[in-house]
């Protein structure tokens, strides 16, 4: 008899231990979960912020290198061309020392949208364009300037500006959101007033 009660006490422990871990379980198969979620969630931030980053790098180097150029012989302007939906912006400028001789000195290149890509093309003295792709997904890209002499947005800025504008926005919209870089794409010795009393 007592054998007997003995079994059932244990059986009845092992219903209440198999209960309890299935609890415990539950309760770790949650917080797993929430922390693969939420893992995945900051990986997507960090590409996404990455890719704007290096998007941006990228887009400031070449401004700085078309500011910096000693012997610009064009500002910057849109082209137009049937082959894009969205504005072009050329820019002619010094480049850096470049591994291949033919991106040395004088360069050409086009910042434009093409089958929802980001690209910078750059010829050389071969004429053969180097394509650089910098963000996927981009819906529609455009470009305003900012006039010094008129303190005021622009945006077109017409070849027949002898000179390039201080500031240059670049706005891309893409399916998460619209992002805005600003550069600047012009040196002056003269103080910049952003704000003065009148």
């Amino acid at each position: 008899m007592l054998k007997k009660l003995k079994n059932s006490f244990t059986l009845l422990e092992m219903v209440i231990v198999i209960a309890l871990a299935g609890c415990l379980l539950s309760v770790l198969w949650g917080l797993f979960h929430r922390w693969t979620k939420s893992h995945l969630q900051v990986e997507q931030i960090q590409q996404k912020t990455s890719r704007y980053l290096f998007t941006y790098h990228r887009l400031h180097s070449l401004f700085t290198q078309y500011t910096l150029s000693a012997r610009q012989e064009e500002h910057a302007f849109f082209v137009t061309s049937k082959e894009y939906k969205t504005p072009a912006l050329h820019l002619r400028y010094i480049n850096n020392a470049d591994p291949n001789p033919s991106f040395n000195l004088l360069v050409d290149s086009l910042i434009y949208v093409d089958h929802e890509l980001l690209c910078i093309a750059t010829w050389g003295d071969d004429k053969a364009p180097r394509i650089e792709v910098l963000l996927e997904g981009v819906q529609e890209i455009s470009f305003s300037f900012f006039n010094m002499e008129e303190l005021e947005w622009k945006d077109l800025w017409p070849e027949t500006m002898t000179s390039s504008p201080l500031w240059t926005k670049v706005q891309i919209q893409t399916n998460q959101g619209i992002e805005t870089f600003t550069f600047q794409t012009r040196q002056t010795e003269d103080p910049i007033v952003y704000w003065e009393k009148r």
